[in-house]
């Protein structure tokens, strides 16, 4: 008769059938260590997003406004770096594609992050770019009769 036991392994439990000698085991594979460190990490800047964007708006310097945009420029290429992965695999699309989507988000994420670095430094800054957008949108006009 099989008895199920709960086996603890770092932490976690993992249930484990035993059947006469032969007990099943499950692999723990290497590679799987490293992402959690990138997993905090964009848990991290996610989290800080919240906080910088509407800061940006009440501490309006040029060097938080770089962060600003370094943060929110990472988040995005993370994102999409994700999205790359899960549905452009060489095993569905062949072997150039998945290449060519990656290169081609580091390739678009340093154009924007440039941008916006020329923006800021430039020009009047992303805040001040914002603030004049709504005022575009507040713009209504007059009834012509």
């Amino acid at each position: 008769m099989a008895s199920l036991k709960t086996f603890q392994h770092r932490g976690s439990r993992v249930p484990i059938r035993r059947s006469g000698n032969t007990t099943i085991s499950i692999k723990q594979y290497e590679s799987s260590r490293k992402y959690t460190g990138l997993w905090k990490a964009e848990r991290l800047v996610g989290v800080a997003l919240v906080f910088m964007l509407p800061s940006a708006f009440c501490f309006q310097s040029k060097e938080f406004e770089m962060a600003t945009a370094f943060v929110s420029t990472l988040h995005t290429y993370w994102g999409c770096e994700s999205m790359c992965k899960d549905y452009v695999r060489s095993s569905v699309v062949g072997k150039v594609l998945p290449i060519v989507a990656r290169s081609l988000n580091i390739t678009v994420s340093l154009a924007t992050l440039f941008g916006l670095y020329k923006l800021i430094y430039n020009d009047c800054g992303i805040v001040n770019m914002i603030k004049k957008f709504w005022v575009l949108g507040n713009f209504v006009p007059q009834n012509q009769e």
